[in-house]
């Protein structure tokens, strides 16, 4: 990820943060409109990273969510017993959902943007535990202090 737009995301986060440090009830209508303002950014900042990472990749991002069977099976149905959005204590949050770029359009891999002071010897854990591939990424879009951890599944056909 280019580090200007590392820069921008932690700028725009830094200025989400100022304008929501006023609690909302004591919030005028100019600075309510500055904290929708400030998100809307950011968001259009994720958003970016998030495509940018997926190309990166050679995938591209979900439209809908899937679980962590259905990641690990590489499909697109849920099987009747299996959850269809990720369960996990912490592990999966904040989740970015990334699929093949052609068709079946397999699920390909779960970005999980959390708390800097989740262990990442939970995070491997957790991934062997689902049958999945781990690996942490230097940043994280969702918020500059956060940890980014991407669970995919083992698959030799997908470019990494």
């Amino acid at each position: 990820m280019p580090p200007e737009l590392i820069n921008e995301i932690a700028l725009g986060y830094a200025d989400h943060q100022r304008c929501v440090s006023v609690p909302r009830a004591q919030q005028t209508l100019a600075e309510r409109i500055a904290v929708t303002s400030a998100l809307e950014r950011l968001n259009i900042l994720r958003e970016k990273a998030r495509n940018e990472f997926a190309a990166s990749r050679e995938l591209i991002v979900a439209k809908k969510a899937f679980g962590l069977d259905q990641l690990r099976r590489g499909s697109n149905v849920p099987l009747a017993h299996e959850c269809p959005y990720p369960q996990s204590m912490g592990e999966i949050d904040h989740p970015d959902f990334f699929r093949e770029p052609r068709s079946p359009f397999r699920p390909a891999a779960i970005l999980s943007h959390i708390g800097s002071g989740f262990p990442q010897s939970s995070l491997q854990q957790f991934a062997a535990q689902h049958g999945l591939q781990f690996e942490l990424l230097p940043f994280s879009w969702y918020c500059p202090t956060y940890t980014a951890a991407l669970f995919r599944r083992h698959d030799d056909e997908l470019l990494w």
